[in-house]
């Protein structure tokens, strides 16, 4: 254990005192041994190493921070941009797909009309305006008009013709088809008929040319 001089009393007291406990005089930096001030130098450069070594710890870590936020930042800006361009395409697609099916749409009704209206290469001739105008003929010479139940279309034959011999701008049509009705003793009884007819391709006109009820 070292020791060092009280400059009040002489006496000697431990290196590491204060005070002095003879004479109670404080003790100056200049009482201080040569190992104190080694030791007290040592904790200095202890300190101020710990310090250096957090400081520079915590600049690491802020660097560190500062990049994941960085990266952070670019991923949502990455991210938001993938987004747009994703909505931009879908909607791309859907106007796309609407257009396509719009036009699908539009072709087929064009056909449907080409089809209603080519037969016989009119404008009102078809194979059922040539079906309704036979059953209508035909109920008018029935018994009991009320009862009459005709054949379902698909079940006739219609036939065209092509144009009409005696009527200009005329589709001549021969419907052959059957009808289930009562008789003048309420009995139900099926007739088959044959009705040939000239439609016309400008207007509602028609002609019953001949008509046969068996």
């Amino acid at each position: 254990m070292n020791y060092k001089i009280c400059p009040n009393c002489n006496r000697s007291v431990s290196e590491y005192a204060i005070k002095c406990p003879s004479c109670g005089s404080y003790l100056t930096d200049d009482t201080v041994s040569d190992d104190h001030h080694k030791t007290e130098y040592k904790q200095d450069e202890l300190t101020a190493g710990l310090d250096s070594l957090y400081n520079i710890k915590n600049n690491r870590l802020t660097e560190t921070t500062d990049k994941i936020n960085e990266s952070d930042n670019l991923n949502i800006d990455n991210q938001s941009a993938s987004n747009t361009i994703s909505i931009g395409t879908t909607k791309d697609n859907a106007a796309s797909g609407c257009s396509i099916g719009c036009g699908i749409i539009i072709a087929l009704i064009i056909l449907l009309f080409i089809g209603y209206c080519s037969i016989g290469g009119g404008t009102y001739t078809s194979d059922a305006k040539a079906y309704a105008i036979a059953e209508s003929f035909i109920e008018d010479h029935l018994v009991s008009p009320s009862s009459a139940k005709f054949a379902p279309m698909p079940q006739a034959t219609i036939e065209n013709n092509g144009d009409s011999p005696i009527h200009d701008n005329y589709t001549r049509f021969t419907v052959k088809s059957y009808v289930d009705s009562q008789n003048r003793f309420g009995a139900t009884i099926r007739t088959y008929f044959t009705v040939v007819i000239d439609i016309s391709r400008t207007d509602d006109r028609y002609y019953i040319i001949d008509y046969q009820i068996e």
